[in-house]
C-alpha cells in the first residue's frame, strides 16, 4: 500500500485482510523496530535518527 505523508509517499506492507478505499485517510503504527527507508531514486536504505 502507498500512503500520501507531509514528508512524500511511504510505501508499507499491511496485511491481506486491511480494507481500505483510495483516498481514504489512514493510521498505522509499527509493530517492531525492523523498519527501513530506502531512497526512491537510487533504492539505497537511509539512515535515519527517528528509527532504531
Amino acid at each position: 500500500m502507498t500512503i500520501e505523508t507531509i514528508v512524500g509517499n511511504v510505501k508499507i506492507r499491511v496485511d491481506s485482510d486491511t480494507n481500505v478505499q483510495v483516498n481514504e485517510q489512514v493510521q498505522f503504527n509499527t509493530l517492531n523496530n525492523n523498519q527501513i527507508i530506502f531512497d526512491g531514486s537510487t533504492d539505497k536504505a537511509l539512515s535515519s535518527e527517528f528509527i532504531s
